[in-house]
């Protein structure tokens, strides 16, 4: 851990915040094509007032925090974070990290794919990767991306062990291929 320097009193509050999910933002088709002729892919981000009002809420929880405490003082201008928040926003220009876009939900109403990452609407498709996550959190996903390919390779395994159990809307899912072969 590095701490800042005993002899300055002062130092500047650095975050980065979570994207609340958002409607407005996803992936569409453009006209441009690939050099197979495909459409390419655009990705709109859209933000809402929630977005900018989780940072001035915690200005304000960890304002209180250090008050309760006695262990320092968070001095900051609301008006102004609400300005550089509304501008970072307005001119957003990063498309890395793109998630949600087969969003995990209980139900098709809210998402795509199941906490087990099947589709609600497909039988026996699995999506797994970062566009199966609810919100985008801050940090690179990756270990995320990989805990969840573990969790589904393991839940795969014994799904293929049972032979394959009822899928949840009642329908049988079919036997895996190997369990077929060799019948008339």
């Amino acid at each position: 851990m590095v701490l800042p320097d005993r002899s300055v009193s002062e130092h500047y509050l650095h975050y980065q915040a979570e994207h609340a999910p958002n409607r407005d933002s996803r992936v569409v088709l453009n006209g441009e094509r690939d050099a197979f002729g495909l459409r390419r892919l655009t990705a709109r981000i859209g933000f809402s007032d929630v977005d900018a009002k989780t940072v001035t809420e915690i200005h304000r929880i960890i304002a209180s925090r250090l008050d309760q405490t006695q262990t320092g003082h968070l001095i900051f201008d609301e008006t102004r974070i609400k300005s550089h928040i509304s501008g970072l926003m307005a001119n957003f220009n990063s498309e890395a990290h793109q998630l949600g876009t087969t969003r995990m939900s209980d139900s098709s109403r809210n998402g795509v794919v199941d906490a087990n990452c099947r589709s609600h609407e497909v039988n026996d498709l699995f999506v797994v990767g970062g566009s199966v996550f609810p919100t985008s959190g801050y940090a690179n996903p990756l270990l995320t991306i990989v805990a969840l390919s573990v969790r589904l390779a393991a839940h795969l395994r014994e799904r293929l062990r049972e032979g394959s159990p009822p899928a949840v809307d009642g329908h049988r899912s079919p036997k895996p291929l190997s369990a077929r072969q060799g019948t008339a």
